[in-house]
């Protein structure tokens, strides 16, 4: 499991928006995700070398409450052997002006060492996209 969190001092409305902003994505999808439960679109990055996984990442939306929370299954394909499954729950909270973001992907399998390599990836992936919706909301005015 990790846990990526970061403060930005805009209301949890702005933050949803442009979390959801395929421009403050560092690989955006093909085209806009539908938010809503049940929805599923792909999204394509570059391999994590030293894995089995391809950088396609099959998503679905789980649960999705506007400005709050945020729930996705996350399937990492891989070039060969099985798929890794995941789920990534973010929710967005009132804080000190604005809103504490938290990010927290569960289920990994942390004895198979191709998905610890792929989820630090992925964490550090987070991190960076934070930065690009931290940009989002300081040039623009969702």
């Amino acid at each position: 499991m990790t846990r990526v969190e970061r403060y930005f001092p805009h209301p949890p409305r702005r933050v949803w928006d442009a979390i959801l902003n395929p421009n403050s994505w560092w690989e955006s999808p093909d085209k806009p995700a539908e938010i809503a439960i049940g929805a599923t679109f792909e999204m394509k990055t570059i391999p994590v070398m030293g894995t089995r996984f391809s950088g396609l990442f099959q998503i679905e939306i789980l649960d999705v409450t506007p400005y709050e929370r945020l729930t996705t299954s996350l399937v990492a394909l891989a070039h060969q052997g099985e798929p890794t499954r995941w789920e990534r729950r973010t929710t967005f909270h009132e804080h000190e002006g604005g809103t504490l973001l938290t990010i927290v992907n569960a289920g990994v399998n942390t004895s198979d060492s191709g998905e610890r390599l792929l989820l630090r990836a992925v964490k550090d992936l987070q991190e960076w996209e934070l930065h690009g919706v931290a940009e989002l909301l300081d040039r623009t005015h969702l």
